[in-house]
């Protein structure tokens, strides 16, 4: 009975050591699977942070052109808009002079004669007639040369003197 308890342990000490065995085999194979895990892990999370280095390098490269690039064409946009101005600048300056060069005619005013009250004459019915047949109302081309007459002799503007077409001028006749 002994030998049979002897033999029993060894058995399952036998059988424990190659249970432990298989365990410990499972157990070295799941090290080794999550070593290689975190070395992938790892080799992932330096691939990541050297991205981020070279994306931050290229991200500040970026926007010192782009800033560059904006300050360049601020400069010329300020520079454009000072050319602009100075030929404007310029521009008005001539005209002014141009406006100081031209002659400017003072307008004439002609002083009519106090009117007379006129004298009271007797006239007959026949002469009435033909020397209100002598006045007449002036066409169309008739107004526009008095008003063009009026204009040049006064130093007006003919839009000055005449308000609208319809203002009336009377051409008198031949006096007799």
């Amino acid at each position: 009975m002994k030998e049979f308890e002897i033999s029993e342990k060894e058995r399952l000490k036998e059988a424990l050591r190659s249970k432990l065995e298989a365990e410990i085999e499972v157990e070295n194979a799941r090290l080794t699977e999550i070593r290689s895990e975190i070395a992938d892990a790892e080799t992932r999370l330096a691939l990541a942070g050297q991205r981020e280095l070279l994306l931050r390098s290229e991200t500040e490269k970026h926007d010192e052109t782009i800033r560059a690039r904006i300050a360049e064409a601020a400069r010329e946009l300020h520079g454009s808009a000072a050319a602009q101005g100075d030929h404007l600048r310029r521009q008005v300056d001539q005209l002014r002079e141009m406006v100081s060069q031209m002659p400017v005619h003072a307008p004439t005013v002609a002083y009519a004669s106090p009117v007379r009250e006129p004298e009271t004459l007797e006239v007959s019915e026949d002469v009435l007639l033909t020397s209100t047949a002598i006045l007449k109302t002036a066409d169309d081309d008739a107004r526009k040369n008095i008003v063009a007459g009026l204009s040049s002799a006064t130093g007006l503007l003919q839009g000055d003197i005449m308000a609208n077409d319809l203002t009336p001028i009377i051409v008198a006749g031949p006096s007799t």
